[in-house]
């Protein structure tokens, strides 16, 4: 015990950031079957979400998390009409702007995919919900490897890999350029001369690239965080080198710290290429903490919503995630053939090397349920005081700046995290009690950006 406090001493003051994926039933694909689950039509209704928004504030929680793919997923119907994935979601912007309205502090983070928007429209949509948020927005910036996406917008090839992350390169410096096209005091709002704006202070974007070609500006005044917060999930080689240059929270799935740790290093080391420190970037993992007073209740929790995941699920999620790998023919009871498991596919190889790491010596069925549980990420289950040694140890040994959590079963699973951990997590300092500064930004410390100043004006006198 000696040992230990010495060591959160030395720690003393590393607060650790927690988000929270927004969803009313839970991450683990059977929870909305669990019998505490809202019936299916709360998958639309907007005063659910609005409430457990607010539950989410009221203890004080950093951000909340929507994911999204603008698209059905395509693949084993039987499987697929069997969980929520793609489907029975609200637009993300839209939803977080009702959230917007009835929260005040917590932090409001959408995915919206490169691959499929234009930086014009992106950046007025953020703008608009950091002005409506007080400064809380946060971008997810995604590129979309589906091929269902690509068909909704009118085009039937996908850009390369390589080619995406140079494409987002692109999108994001131009969403900057627009979001930095006004300055702080271009809002005159002068009665008396009769001058609702200065244009000299507003600059055009011009823009001419590979990718855009955009004049700009905005018709919408600086965001109040100047630039709302960037995450990105990346983890292919060019996913990390876009993080270390523009993004503000890299959100990765790793099912152990000694993976954790090597990711930490790899991407924090990055920054400095871009003249950015190591405190500029915050990086979180995904975290399944399934909280209880013994370890037979929490394996109890866990079991029982294995017993509702259908098998046909659990394979098609993880066939999906190995790039369309077709399993069908592979028995239950055997463990996967290593030369089934691709090197690489379209979505990166994050996923890939996850199934690698649980899949030695498992049986197919055995690594398709722990997988569809939580998609390979770290799941801790055990009493308040052990799932919190263990985060603590993550944050002490410099894995992690914080944790995405996503409650398999919220009806279980939330409750629980709030009574139990979140209290054992106060009480060693390793969570803020209250929000501090005037926006998401100021909240999680994260330095203030300097404008790009370039394009010119809109007149000058």
């Amino acid at each position: 015990m000696r040992n230990r406090e010495a060591k959160r001493h030395e720690h003393a003051g590393s607060i650790m950031i927690l988000g929270v994926f927004l969803g009313l039933f839970g991450g683990h694909p059977a929870a909305w079957r669990h019998p505490d689950a809202p019936s299916a039509k709360a998958y639309t209704d907007l005063s659910l979400y609005v409430e457990f928004a607010r539950q989410l504030e009221a203890e004080k929680l950093d951000l909340l998390f929507l994911a999204d793919v603008p698209a059905i997923r395509e693949g084993n119907m039987d499987a697929l009409r069997r969980f929520s994935a793609y489907m029975m979601q609200l637009e993300p912007l839209t939803l977080l702007s009702g959230i917007a309205a009835s929260t005040s502090r917590i932090g409001l983070a959408a995915t919206m995919s490169t691959s499929f928007s234009e930086p014009y429209n992106l950046a007025r949509q953020f703008a608009s919900l950091d002005h409506l948020s007080n400064g809380r927005s946060a971008w997810n910036l995604v590129t979309t490897s589906s091929s269902a996406a690509s068909l909704n917008f009118g085009s039937k090839t996908q850009v390369p890999h390589a080619d995406r992350y140079r494409q987002a390169r692109e999108f994001a410096h131009v969403v900057c350029r627009l979001w930095d096209g006004w300055d702080a005091d271009a809002v005159v709002g002068d009665r008396e001369q009769g001058i609702l704006f200065d244009p000299s202070k507003i600059r055009r974007a011009e823009h001419a690239g590979e990718f855009y070609n955009v004049r700009g500006p905005l018709n919408i005044p600086r965001p109040p965080q100047d630039r709302p917060l960037i995450i990105q999930a990346g983890g292919s080689e060019a996913g990390k080198d876009l993080a270390a240059e523009i993004s503000d929270i890299v959100f990765s799935a790793e099912p152990n710290k000694e993976r954790a740790s090597a990711f930490y290093r790899d991407l924090k080391g990055r920054l400095a290429r871009f003249g950015r420190n190591p405190s500029d970037l915050k990086i979180l993992y995904q975290l399944t903490p399934i909280v209880c007073q013994s370890k037979h209740e929490a394996e109890d929790r866990r079991l029982r919503l294995e017993s509702l995941l259908h098998i046909s699920v659990a394979r098609e999620i993880l066939s999906f995630d190995l790039g369309g790998v077709d399993l069908s023919d592979l028995p239950d009871d055997e463990p996967i053939p290593a030369h089934r498991i691709p090197s690489d596919t379209a979505g990166g190889k994050t996923y890939l090397e996850i199934i690698r790491s649980i899949s030695s010596g498992a049986t197919l069925q055995d690594v398709a349920h722990r997988y569809a549980a939580s998609r390979g990420g770290l799941t801790l289950v055990g009493q308040a005081e052990e799932i919190a040694d263990e985060m603590e140890a993550w944050i002490s040994s410099e894995s992690a700046d914080g944790f995405m959590i996503g409650f398999s079963s919220v009806p279980d699973d939330w409750p629980a995290f709030r009574d139990m951990l979140l209290p054992e997590l106060r009480r060693r300092g390793l969570v803020k009690s209250e929000y501090t500064g005037r926006t998401l930004r100021e909240h999680l410390g994260l330095t203030e950006v300097a404008a790009i100043k370039s394009g010119s004006a809109l007149w000058t006198n």
